[in-house]
């Protein structure tokens, strides 16, 4: 199996546990232009976690979650 320099590792708990804390609160995204790859990475979690968790959680979708959450992340801090 390869492992994808971008994928986080999605170990079924793992993640979840990384993710709890965010759950009932929504964080105002960093601005734009002080956006480091860090900051990137954490927005994309976040916004992965989000699209699961409208899901319900269903397995099977992980990497999906995060690609379209990573194309969400660039989308927003394209420069307009």
């Amino acid at each position: 199996m390869t492992t994808l320099a971008f994928e986080p590792s999605f170990d079924g708990g793992h993640f979840m546990e990384q993710m709890r804390g965010k759950r009932n609160h929504r964080r105002k995204p960093p601005d734009p232009r002080a956006a480091d790859a860090m900051q990137r990475r954490e927005m994309v979690a976040e916004a992965a976690y989000y699209r699961a968790q409208r899901r319900g959680f269903e397995p099977g979708h992980a990497l999906e979650d995060w690609l379209q959450a990573e194309i969400e992340v660039e989308r927003t801090l394209a420069p307009h």
